[in-house]
């Protein structure tokens, strides 16, 4: 049976991991010292869409709402992730630009605070 939603094809994001050296394998579970840090501004009703598109793409980054006053017709939404699915993340953002407009407020690489402890 073949899916007829319009997800990001998460088969394609774990074939290009196969794809990859057994050493990014490994530095996948150590992570890296970096984050890919980025922040996107969409319209309100575009982000159910767009949180649905994160959510089916567990574990690619961590992300949060903006505060914002009532009424605003757009949502702030911060993500951050290791720098290793940040080509990953850039796919789903792709994706999701063909179907809505996506502005990038910040698209930075951070250190991980937790690497420097």
């Amino acid at each position: 049976m073949t899916c007829k939603c319009e997800c990001v094809n998460l088969t394609f994001i774990l074939n290009q991991f196969k794809n990859k050296s057994t050493d990014l394998e490994g530095d996948m579970f150590n992570h890296s010292s970096q984050l890919f840090h980025i922040v996107v501004r969409l319209n309100k009703e575009d982000s159910a869409f767009f949180y649905f598109q994160l959510e089916a793409n567990d574990g690619i980054c961590f992300y949060s709402t903006l505060s914002y006053e009532p009424h605003t017709q757009y949502r702030d939404i911060e993500l951050r992730g290791d720098i290793l699915l940040l080509n990953e993340i850039k796919h789903v953002l792709a994706f999701c630009a063909k179907k809505f407009p996506i502005d990038i407020l910040i698209d930075e690489i951070i250190p991980d605070k937790k690497s420097t402890l």
